[in-house]
């Protein structure tokens, strides 16, 4: 992806951490500040299609969590939910089924409890629209699974679809990296 776009939002972060030093305790509203910042100076149009894109000619929709991170707010959710149904259509329209592959580098309980709306509003567009989300996935890998995974899944598991569920593979840290290099690499 374009780096001087990704070099604008490092660039974003570093000054609002300048004028706002980093807090020990309290961290989440202060990252949402920061992510808050972001989305006002920056295209979020351009945000989603750095974060959540098709990888070119295939099925794979790639979800870059560390740079999602940046910029996400409950303030955008909805608009990223209705982004991330296009990309799935579009892909569909295409290749009749897809896969979702997420670099979940640096996930953790607290970004969990941060972006659980988004998760409630994405399910809740799945459940209220009709939309076969579990029947045309084909896999939904996840890369960089955080250490922390069996306390997510608790609270995760009981809102996924159990088709969804035998279609999740989950990769450690050890084996992520190359992966996702390879992933990303043949569509480059």
């Amino acid at each position: 992806m374009n780096s001087q776009f990704h070099e604008k939002i490092a660039q974003l972060q570093t000054d609002y951490y300048k004028n706002n030093n980093k807090n020990m305790f309290f961290k989440s509203s202060q990252k949402l500040d920061c992510a808050s910042t972001i989305t006002g100076a920056m295209d979020i149009r351009s945000l989603f299609e750095h974060a959540i894109y098709i990888l070119p000619n295939t099925n794979r929709i790639y979800f870059d969590y560390p740079f999602f991170k940046t910029f996400a707010t409950p303030a955008i959710f909805e608009s990223l939910v209705t982004y991330i149904y296009e990309l799935i259509n579009q892909t569909m329209q295409i290749y009749t089924h897809y896969e979702i592959h997420v670099n979940w580098q640096s996930y953790s309980v607290s970004a969990h409890d941060r972006y659980k709306d988004f998760y409630r509003i994405f399910l809740a567009r799945y459940e209220n629209s009709g939309f076969n989300f579990h029947d045309n996935l084909s896999r939904l890998c996840v890369y960089f699974t955080p250490n922390v995974i069996q306390l997510i899944s608790k609270i995760m598991v009981p809102l996924i679809h159990p088709i969804v569920l035998s279609k999740i593979t989950l990769y450690n840290k050890t084996e992520s990296e190359q992966l996702l290099q390879t992933l990303l690499e043949k569509t480059n």
